[in-house]
């Protein structure tokens, strides 16, 4: 059992809370990581059945990838279909070469609506598991 000194306070007991936290934390952001895989996966699932039905690339272009980077759990959901950028956000008047107009294709958001309605969703379930834990007091908002 480690013993440290602070400031005129004796601490015993340091080395075993600390193997306490590191396990607490493990467990958590594996709740967390499964919490956060489902909660991409149900929104795949819901983008998926909102995109109209004609080829299917907007449906086959939606993608679960794992965490990478800084991220400590979950995954990221994007859309790589090569069109599923100009059916979220539109385009602009268009003309041919020949100048006749093609018009314009109005914005259909559907992938951000529901990718950020299931992220809130999935950081509160997250939130109420810190909870659970024993953590008395968590704060933030989730974007």
């Amino acid at each position: 059992m480690a013993t440290s000194r602070l400031g005129g306070v004796q601490w015993t007991g340091l080395d075993s809370f600390l193997d306490e936290l590191r396990v607490l934390e493990a467990g958590l952001t594996e709740e967390a990581n499964a919490i956060m895989i489902a909660s991409a996966e149900a929104a795949k699932t819901a983008i998926a059945a909102a995109y109209p039905v004609h080829s299917g690339a907007l449906r086959n272009g939606l993608r679960v990838r794992p965490a990478r980077g800084l991220l400590l759990a979950g995954g990221e959901l994007i859309q790589t279909a090569p069109h599923g950028y100009i059916y979220e956000k539109g385009t602009t008047a268009r003309e041919n070469k020949a100048g006749k107009n093609r018009g314009r294709m109005p914005a259909r958001p559907t992938f951000d609506p529901i990718a950020q309605a299931h992220r809130r969703a999935a950081i509160a379930a997250v939130i109420d598991r810190l909870y659970v834990h024993g953590a008395t007091r968590v704060t933030g908002v989730a974007a």
